[in-house]
This record gives C-alpha cells, sequence and structure tokens, in this order.
C-alpha cells in the first residue's frame, strides 16, 4: 500500500460546498462522515423550488461549467449497475444514486441519511467526485432518473479535521 493509499484510508470526513449554476440560486453545505461501513451524509440546501430534486454523485469534480454543470459528466457508477434508489439495502445502483432530497416552502432542504454504496476510500470513494442537484424530481428511470437541469455543483473534499 502506497503512503497516498493508506492516508485516503484515515479519511473520516468530506465536505462539498455547493454553488448555484446558470441563473439559478440554490447552494448548500454537505458533510459525509464515515460511520464504520457507513458513510453518513447531512446538510442543508438552500434556494429550492418546494418538492423533491434529484441529489447525486457524478463522475467529474470538474466545475469549469458553471452554466449547465455538465462538466461534472453523468452519475458514478464505476460498477456499470443500473440507475436506482438509495433507500434500504439496495446495493444494485450507481455509487453516485442518492435519490432525491426535498425542500419545503422555504426552498430549503435538510439532508441526514446514512448510504452503505458510497464511500471516502476504495473503488466506491468519492472523495474528487462533484455533487449535483437537479431541478426535479428523480424519476428513478433509466438510464440517470430524468430529474432535469442541473441547479447546483460542488466537490467533495477532504474535511479539515479540526473544523469537523
Amino acid at each position: 500500500m502506497t503512503h497516498a493509499e493508506e492516508g485516503a484510508n484515515q479519511v473520516m470526513h468530506a465536505v462539498c460546498v455547493l454553488q448555484p449554476l446558470g441563473k439559478s440560486h440554490v447552494s448548500g453545505t454537505i458533510r459525509f462522515d464515515r460511520q464504520g461501513e457507513q458513510l453518513h451524509i447531512t446538510g442543508t440546501v438552500k434556494g429550492l423550488s418546494p418538492g423533491k430534486h434529484g441529489f447525486h454523485v457524478h463522475q467529474f469534480g470538474d466545475l469549469r461549467d458553471n452554466q449547465t454543470g455538465n462538466s461534472a459528466g453523468g452519475h458514478f457508477n464505476p460498477t456499470g449497475a443500473p440507475h436506482g434508489h438509495q433507500k434500504g439495502d439496495n446495493k444494485e445502483r450507481h455509487v453516485g444514486d442518492f435519490g432525491n432530497i426535498e425542500a419545503g416552502a422555504d426552498g430549503v432542504a435538510n439532508i441526514d441519511f446514512s448510504d452503505n454504496v458510497a464511500s471516502l476510500h476504495g473503488d466506491h470513494s468519492i472523495i474528487g467526485h462533484g455533487i449535483v442537484v437537479h431541478a426535479d424530481e428523480d424519476k428513478f428511470t433509466q438510464p440517470s432518473g430524468d430529474a432535469g437541469p442541473r441547479v447546483a455543483f460542488g466537490v467533495i473534499g477532504v474535511a479539515n479535521p479540526e473544523e469537523t
């Protein structure tokens, strides 16, 4: 194991600061905390229309296209699995399939769930990948849920341990 691999296995916390795409005003902060084999995801997304919005890890942490977010690529799917939901013990899905977040009438979505597929180390590591929030609900159709345009994105990075 290389020094870099040893360091990656020690990562316990990651963070993603979401920034608006195009003319949207969506922003937020997402935390990823390793708890054994589970990844606990918490955060707040603001500026959304009320209702459900697709919420996914995408292939690339490339923020150059700040209009459409297409530089983030498609869903992070290292295993070639079909698109699916994150609920329960479903492991037959893209690593990046986190399903939907739901905003209230105030446009705020509070996020708090655990995942057993995505990780902060190994082949399913989401470090360096992008998080995308979509305008519409993920309908769990193939190949990627038909969740509409991207309204916010950010890069998942290793969190400062002194700030956790």
